[in-house]
């Protein structure tokens, strides 16, 4: 039993996306009874069944999510059916905050008015916007949401949508318009990312909606929130809901983190993001300040991992007797200092290994605590993960073909677990060669499944490249091992790695990698280490490799990024569709390791956790690190 309040919390547009809550729909009856009996109430309404929609099994995670007219009544039915699912099992909440249309969940929750007239309202809201709204688009900035301001390219082109925290905001306007943002702000390398929205939410472009749904808002009977409900527009309390508020939640700014102020004002709380995305946990993680006791957990994501999070939230949090009723948020002073005074948390950052952190004992007892992923691992290799990675039977995890897909699943395994323990996804992920694609899962571009068809590929095409070599070459300068080649007619030889400012790796036929054993130990060479690979990674020699995997990736369908990946080739976050390119261009390019720390070190106070097994990216890490400082 927990001493800190609860309190539930729920997103709006942006953070939908088809398959949302399906894992919740299969294992929870709560949650999937309420779906279907508000599906019938929107089939009668709209003549469109949502729930069929959204779980249709034509529909990947991938496919981009956007009519209002669905999306809308889909975010409020997952939200609300979870809500209740976790209502019945003991999870009672303090309070209810909303962000834009989730407002509308939080009353429901709240009790401000039945769930089937919420439902209705957003129906009509939806109706409205698609009628009368004109189009537009909205955009997350990564950045300091002063930069609004100071850039006239920002201000003079869109609206400011919300501010999220001290380090990111969104800007709403014409498509047209954030397009030119976008590209001007990745040109000054800005991470942005374009939201699967149709409407410019928070802007004036919506306006020609206003009356329309404010007619809908008067014929309506809304109460007193019998939960306290805690405004995302002003952060204030509502002791009553005016009729105007829901059109407010969906056109002025959101100020969600003001909100979190007053309540952390107050104590300290367990804020539980019932949100398809998960997107609120981490405006949680960046808005309370290190010193608290506080905590942010998401439920529901696109890894999979919907139910155990369900049945982890209630084993921890279900109160037997409900707890007491909690104190009333006093109303915000007027002169209460902004969010952004606060000390804000550092920046987080995942790195994931490739190949050559493996061994054999690798994964440990993850294989049985998320026995589903292993299981559909099992079915995509034909072979036990599990068996290979504990046991090795007979000695095959040091071969290409099954060294990749072993750690990409205990990567992704190690991944999805750290993420269930610490309710928190990453600001920016990153991975070394084959990492690198488990960065892109954490990062939302595909699923499970998908990552693990493509790395089960890239390892059958990479083993096939026989009769070159790779080499460890430590203590000399990037420059220091170009000349060497250079001046001693090695021009064979392409650099493959460069993972510190004194260690390389070089790649190349194998007879030169032999060659020029000798050649770099006279030239100083504190170390040079013949490498026990098949093939010339990430060198030209990977050329036949590359044009089959190209056409191999030419069949699947990737999404957008949800998290800023660092690449391997241009150590600059991936620009946006470009993952397909970054995948077949790593073949052949070389791995700048070196230059993607120092860019996540050049962001400020950072972070950087190393996510599978060994330590090879922390000790690269804390060398980078020290270089920097001396």
């Amino acid at each position: 039993m927990t001493t800190r309040s609860i309190v539930f919390m729920f997103s709006g547009q942006g953070s939908q996306y088809y398959q949302m809550g399906k894992e919740l729909f299969r294992t929870v009856p709560a949650f999937r009874q309420c779906m279907l009996r508000l599906d019938e109430r929107v089939k009668s309404s709209i003549g469109v069944s949502v729930v069929d929609h959204l779980y249709d099994e034509k529909r990947r995670l991938s496919d981009r999510f956007d009519r209002t007219l669905l999306t809308h009544p889909a975010i409020f039915m997952v939200e609300y059916a979870l809500a209740q699912a976790l209502i019945d099992s003991g999870v009672q909440p303090d309070y209810v905050v909303g962000a834009s249309m989730g407002e509308l969940t939080a009353a429901a929750v709240a009790g401000a008015l039945p769930a089937d007239d919420a439902l209705e309202l957003v129906i009509q809201q939806a109706r409205a916007l698609e009628t009368h709204a004109r189009p537009g688009a909205m955009l997350a900035v990564i950045h300091d949401p002063d930069l609004y301001r100071r850039d006239p390219m920002l201000s003079s082109n869109s609206e400011l949508g919300s501010v999220v925290f001290d380090a990111q905001f969104v800007v709403s306007g014409a498509q047209e318009h954030l397009l030119q943002i976008e590209s001007h702000l990745k040109s000054r390398d800005v991470v942005c990312v374009s939201l699967p929205v149709t409407h410019a939410f928070h802007s004036s472009l919506i306006d020609p909606a206003g009356p329309h749904y404010q007619r809908v808002l008067d014929a309506s009977s809304i109460g007193a929130p019998r939960i306290p409900m805690i405004s995302s527009v002003d952060g204030r309390p509502l002791a009553r809901v005016p009729r105007h508020y829901f059109w407010d939640v969906v056109r002025q700014p959101i100020q969600l983190p003001k909100a979190l102020l007053e309540l952390e004002r107050q104590q300290n709380h367990v804020y539980l993001d019932l949100g398809p995305g998960g997107t609120l946990a981490n405006v949680i993680k960046r808005n309370i300040t290190p010193r608290t006791q506080s905590a942010g957990f998401a439920t529901m994501t696109m890894y999979h991992q919907d139910a155990k999070n369900f049945n982890l939230i209630v084993e921890t949090w279900a109160r037997q007797p409900p707890a007491p009723a909690p104190a009333p948020v006093r109303p915000a002073a007027p002169a209460a200092a902004p969010v952004r005074s606060q000390p804000a948390r550092q920046l987080t950052a995942y790195v994931f290994p490739g190949q050559g952190s493996q061994v054999r004992g690798m994964g440990g007892a993850l294989f049985d605590e998320l026995a589903d992923l292993s299981a559909r691992a099992d079915r995509i290799l034909g072979y036990s993960i599990k068996d290979l990675c504990l046991n090795d039977p007979e000695g095959r995890l040091g071969q290409t073909q099954y060294t990749q897909p072993a750690l990409y699943v205990v990567n992704a395994l190690s991944y999805l677990k750290k993420v269930r323990e610490t309710g928190f996804t990453p600001d920016y992920v990153a991975g070394h060669s084959l990492g690198e694609y488990n960065a892109l899962f954490a990062a939302g571009v595909f699923d499970f499944e998908t990552g693990l068809k493509l790395v089960k590929k890239r390892g059958e095409l990479m083993s096939q490249a026989q009769g070159g070599g790779m080499a460890a070459v430590v203590g000399l300068t990037r420059d220091q091992v170009q000349e060497v080649l250079e001046k001693n007619g090695l021009t064979s030889i392409d650099l493959a790695n460069y993972n510190s400012s004194s260690q390389l790796v070089i790649a190349g036929l194998k007879d030169d990698i032999t060659k020029a054993q000798p050649i770099f130990q006279a030239a100083g060479v504190r170390a040079y280490i013949p490498l026990k690979v098949s093939g010339a990674f990430h060198s030209r020699y990977m050329a036949i490799a590359e044009r089959s995997f190209e056409a191999y990736l030419d069949t699947f369908t990737f999404s957008p990024l949800s998290i800023p990946v660092i690449s391997n080739i241009h150590a600059r976050p991936y620009e946006r569709a470009e993952a397909k390119r970054n995948l077949v261009k790593q073949l052949t390019h070389q791995v700048k390791w070196f230059d993607t720390m120092q860019y996540l070190l050049a962001l400020g106070e950072i972070d950087i956790h190393e996510v599978g097994p060994g330590n090879v990216l922390t000790k690269l890490t804390t060398a980078i690190r020290r270089e920097a400082r001396s």
